[in-house]
């Protein structure tokens, strides 16, 4: 038996149901695969995923309870269960303590730039910002986050209709290990062989400035592109200005472990984890925690369940299933709902 396999965003992934099993343990999900035309191959050439299509991945959402595209999960009692149906019938088990609207409050994707990306932002929401972790990036790499001061609507509504951003958009340098907090409303285009983790409270609409449809390269009606254009413009927060920052150490992590807290607010907290033997992946607070393996194969373990975490790929660990210990060599992306909310991080 398997879970439904298509959405209408791309292909979703799923894996076979396991037998029943008692008690709460790590979730492994669905995924929705969006093929884009600037997408690549990093996915399975760089993070080692072996359950891909063979074709360019843009990016591979990897949580997602949103009105587009609802994960579900694939292993043990609660196979073929969504996300949503979780959250409407276990809240308490999935999230502890911490608040909830009704539906799951992160939503967490990987992103592959193989080309240029087109310039594009995500529909402005409070709080609706977005972390991305770089995983992989080429030597003199660049993002193109935010304008230039003095930068106005007309302006960049006229350097979207000559498809011309290089005097407008700030170019920022980034390497492996960069973390940047983007603004909701951010004009930003990614540069070529940027490999990326992002991760949001919830998903949100994106908007694209291209001339060009990202899903297979056909040119947009002019109508449709004009009234895009307008959207764009009335949506777009020309005064965002991202930050950049590599992090801080979390104390206590263990003699085995590098654990470095990546961003932290009161909606999303990030951190990664490189073990060397094995670590108890703790968090802020008693709530759900999504992690994802950017290294190679790992077993993680709640209380008496044992799950196997494939390369490339992500688990969600509900409050329930109380700590999780990852047996090392390990490099694992840990995002969760903190509670307090700790300082905010410098920027360069």
């Amino acid at each position: 038996m398997r879970v439904p396999i298509k959405t209408e965003m791309g292909r979703l992934i799923g894996a076979t149901h396991r037998a029943p099993e008692l008690g709460w343990y790590p979730l492994r999900l669905t995924t929705t695969i969006r093929p884009l035309v600037h997408g690549g191959r990093r996915l399975a050439e760089r993070m080692g995923r072996a359950d891909l299509p063979a074709w360019s991945i843009g990016e591979a959402w990897e949580v997602c309870d949103g009105e587009g595209s609802v994960s579900y999960v694939t292993n043990g009692r609660f196979a073929g269960t969504s996300l949503r149906e979780l959250m409407a019938a276990h809240p308490r088990e999935l999230m502890g303590d911490t608040p909830v609207d009704g539906s799951f409050p992160l939503f967490v994707k990987l992103v592959d730039a193989g080309g240029t990306t087109p310039v594009r932002l995500d529909e402005p929401r409070p709080g609706a910002g977005v972390v991305w972790h770089v995983l992989d990036a080429p030597p003199g790499a660049t993002i193109g986050c935010g304008v230039h001061d003095g930068v106005g609507s007309d302006r960049f509504r006229d350097a979207i209709h000559q498809q011309e951003f290089d005097d407008i958009l700030r170019k920022v340098p980034v390497r492996p290990g960069d973390t940047i907090d983007l603004p909701a409303g951010t004009p930003y285009s990614l540069g070529a062989g940027i490999l990326l983790y992002a991760a949001a409270p919830s998903p949100t609409r994106e908007w694209s400035v291209g001339r060009w449809r990202g899903e297979d390269g056909t040119l947009i009606g002019y109508d449709e592109w004009q009234h895009t254009i307008e959207a764009v413009i009335e949506r777009c927060d020309l005064t965002a200005r991202p930050t950049i920052h590599s992090g801080r150490p979390l104390p206590g992590a263990g003699p085995d472990v590098h654990a470095m807290l990546l961003r932290a607010d009161a909606r999303l907290a990030l951190e990664r984890w490189q073990v060397t033997d094995r670590a108890t992946i703790r968090r802020s607070a008693p709530t759900a925690a999504v992690i994802t393996n950017v290294g190679a194969q790992v077993a993680l373990r709640a209380g008496d369940h044992e799950e196997t975490l494939p390369a490339g790929c992500t688990a969600l660990v509900p409050a329930a299933a109380g700590s999780v210990e990852a047996g090392g060599p390990a490099d694992l992306l840990v995002s969760y709902v903190p509670d307090p909310e700790p300082p905010p991080f410098g920027a360069r």
